[in-house]
């Protein structure tokens, strides 16, 4: 049994569906509710829902919007460090005390891409949740960058608006709140 296997043994999936990235990748997508980490060598990314009272972070990007502002881990970072560095860029806020809730079990679906070196067929993003801390407009950066921008908006509202999987992360971000 792979320690993947391992961890989500016993585990359900909140979520599961499939997803295609650059017109040839597909992946099967499996969210988890965790709050302890799994096998550390299967984390490409990190993702933060952000909290501000009753309104939640949403991010644009050239693709969709959604409510997890993030993204891979860079060579010696911790998560700790990654999570910090992709909420400044990609949204300008901080999270103080970043609370992790679940995981996103991606399993490529199609051969393996031409010079890929990220785990395969498994990998995971993992998500954390938390209130803003401080907002540094300086710290955002978008050359380069697939965001488009991000934007503070009611929780209600963000969830008349996004997908299934996106709905069903943001109701858990949120239990995880309390």
């Amino acid at each position: 049994m792979s320690d993947l296997d391992a961890f989500i043994t016993g585990r359900s999936s909140i979520y599961e569906g499939t997803t295609q990235w650059g017109g040839a990748v597909r992946l099967a997508v499996k969210v988890y509710a965790c709050d302890e980490p799994p096998p550390a060598e299967l984390v490409t990314s990190v993702r933060g829902v952000v909290f501000k009272g009753a309104k939640v972070m949403v991010v644009d990007d050239a693709i969709e919007t959604h409510i997890m502002p993030g993204g891979r881990m860079e060579p010696g970072e911790t998560i700790a460090q990654t999570l910090r560095r992709e909420l400044l860029e990609e949204c300008g806020w901080t999270m103080p005390e970043p609370r992790l809730f679940g995981m996103i079990h991606f399993r490529h679906l199609s051969a393996r891409p031409d010079g890929y070196r990220y785990p395969y067929p498994d990998f995971l993003h993992l998500l954390f949740a938390g209130e803003a801390g401080a907002y540094r407009r300086a710290s955002l950066k978008r050359e380069g960058e697939i965001e488009t921008g991000s934007r503070l908006v009611p929780i209600s509202r963000a969830l008349a608006t996004l997908t299934l999987e996106q709905r069903t992360i943001l109701a858990r971000a949120t239990a995880a709140r309390v």
